[in-house]
């Protein structure tokens, strides 16, 4: 049988087929899909890129407003707010002046430190702020409302110096100008601690008082226009008390022996006549009726007595004179009574003046006096008479009170410092502030704000 050959015709493949095999074999097309699939998650992971930047911006915002807050009510803490609203209203207006958004934002506390290393100390003030975040991506995601804390706390530091401070929180008032007297503090303020009384400071109406300024716990009764401040623009009362500069200061832990001495009468050191002092302990204190006398540079520790001049004429430079008692309870402290008509020059020691067992612990102090005592009625340091005291250094008596009754002034020395339980101005003083080279601690008052945490 004959084979038959059938021939197949040949058709080309569609247009459509070829195409679609060309893609499947086409890289670029895979790609394409890959891209195509992953958009989304590109476009929200740059979404949350730039969330994350607003987020950053905004928590920076807020850590801005909230040490601004923390600053004015630092201040306001400092110039003697008492309630937590007026911290609060204080940190508002502050935070308003700072871009602070009433529709996003809240003050969560405004007070002393709930924590850090300040927590519970009423000389710091903490803010915290929140603020709610804008979410556009994230939400996507996940629903929530997201949020940020901002906190800071700042307090205040004394940027002006005083020479006259009247630590006394009771007393009424705490300083006194009066009897028509002159009191010129140069380049130096006045501050009274005293918060119970009237007047913290009372200036009578015939009186003259020239200061940096006057800076009171309480009120200020500043007579008839007798007050002049050269370097505030007013009198400020109502403000916290300051601290006591040499509240760690103690006395010598030893006393040694009683000075020698052959003119001793009721136990008391009398001098009469021209004398060359050196430092010791003068058991039952120190009398000088006449003559001129001089102390050597060092320590003068009355034990349960007085130092008291009056007559002769008194000079003594890197000297401090303390009074304490060595019985215990210490309840026979003497006190300073200058009141002759003669001539007083006494300075402290210096920051470079080595003499002394004691010197560097008393660098700038002139007088010191026992505060663990309780004075006897009445009981004051004299500075009094017709004397000129040139007196250069502080004169500290914590429990005492202080009384200016004549011509006293640092003119010459440039540095003098008075602090005591409360002080009194019966006379002329002219006072100036310039102790550097005395050491010492200086007076600091004021609302100088600083950010801590």
């Amino acid at each position: 049988m004959k084979k038959t050959n059938i021939a197949i015709p040949h058709t080309a493949p569609s247009k459509g087929k070829v195409l679609s095999k060309r893609f499947v074999r086409n890289d670029r097309g895979a790609i394409a899909i890959m891209f195509a699939l992953m958009m989304p998650f590109i476009l929200g992971v740059i979404g949350l890129g730039v969330e994350a930047g607003m987020w950053f911006k905004d928590r920076r915002e807020l850590q801005s407003i909230a040490d601004s807050a923390s600053i004015s009510a630092a201040v306001e803490n400092a110039y003697g707010a008492s309630t937590t609203s007026e911290l609060t209203a204080a940190a508002q207006v502050e935070a308003n002046l700072n871009g602070f958004d009433a529709t996003k934002d809240t003050i969560v506390y405004v007070g002393t430190p709930q924590s850090g290393a300040y927590i519970d100390d009423a000389d710091y003030v903490e803010v915290r702020l929140s603020r709610t975040l804008t979410t556009i991506v994230s939400q996507v995601f996940k629903t929530f409302d997201p949020s940020t804390i901002a906190r800071a706390v700042a307090s205040t530091t004394g940027d002006k110096e005083a020479c006259v401070l009247a630590l006394s929180s009771t007393a009424s008032p705490g300083v006194t100008i009066s009897g028509n007297s002159t009191v010129n503090l140069t380049n130096c303020g006045l501050v009274a601690n005293s918060t119970t009384a009237s007047y913290s400071v009372d200036v009578c109406n015939n009186c003259s008082l020239t200061t940096d300024c006057v800076w009171a716990s309480g009120g200020i009764n500043e007579g008839l226009n007798s007050i002049t401040s050269t370097v505030c623009d007013d009198v400020i009362p109502n403000v916290d008390p300051i601290a006591d500069p040499y509240v760690a200061l103690d006395v010598p832990a030893s006393f040694g022996s009683c000075a020698p001495n052959t003119a001793m009468t009721g136990g008391q050191y009398i001098i009469s006549s021209n004398t060359t002092l050196s430092e010791g302990r003068y058991c039952q204190g120190l009398k000088i009726t006449n003559g001129t006398v001089t102390l050597n540079a060092g320590t003068y520790i009355m034990d349960s007595g007085d130092f008291n001049m009056t007559g002769g004429n008194l000079s003594g430079s890197g000297v401090t004179i303390i009074l304490t008692s060595s019985t215990s309870p210490a309840n026979d402290t003497g006190a300073v009574s200058i009141t002759g008509n003669g001539n007083v020059n006494l300075s402290a020691p210096t920051e470079n003046d080595t003499t002394g067992t004691v010197t560097g612990d008393y660098q700038g102090i002139l007088v010191y006096q026992d505060r663990n005592v309780s004075p006897p009625p009445n009981a004051k340091n004299k500075f009094s008479g017709g004397s000129t005291a040139e007196l250069a250094g502080a004169i500290y008596t914590p429990s005492y009170d202080i009384e200016f009754t004549g011509g006293n002034d640092t003119s010459s020395t440039g540095c003098m410092m008075l602090i005591g339980d409360s002080i009194t101005f019966n006379g002329d003083a002219d006072m100036e502030n310039d102790c550097t080279a005395y050491g010492g601690n200086s007076l600091l008052y004021g609302a100088s704000p600083r950010l801590v945490e």
